[in-house]
């Protein structure tokens, strides 16, 4: 319970400090670089902690494209991907979820859901600084 609680608390601060966020997605917050570390670190413990990640991704994430479908990306060789996704996807095993890394684009989770030759299925959580 103690720890549930100090989870909620640095949720909710890190959620006071953002502002709103025009893109279409479920999460309507503009954080700053550190205000996105501390909640996307937030949602990687709770995670951590038996969260489910579709339901995460389609509460948290800030991708339009993959929200709705709880984070899911379509199938991929990788090839197209920035160099930190594709690291980290590469050196995923199914099921597995990444620690929170950051690209051009924000701070990502991301979990391998699928892999036949050198085809990749990923879902992931994005929280976008601007």
């Amino acid at each position: 319970m103690k720890y549930r609680l100090l989870i909620f608390f640095v949720f909710i601060s890190g959620l006071g400090k953002a502002q709103s966020y025009n893109r279409e997605t479920n999460n309507n917050k503009t954080y700053n670089d550190s205000t996105a570390k501390v909640e996307i670190y937030t949602i990687y413990e709770l995670l951590k902690h038996g969260e489910k990640f579709d339901n995460m991704a389609i509460k948290f994430s800030q991708d339009p494209g993959s929200y709705k479908e709880g984070g899911a990306l379509r199938p991929s060789t990788m090839e197209g991907y920035v160099g930190e996704y594709r690291n980290i996807v590469l050196n995923l095993s199914i099921d597995e979820i990444s620690i929170p890394f950051k690209t051009e684009y924000g701070y990502h989770i991301v979990q391998l859901i699928s892999k036949k030759d050198d085809v990749y299925g990923t879902r992931h959580i994005l929280l976008r600084i601007d």
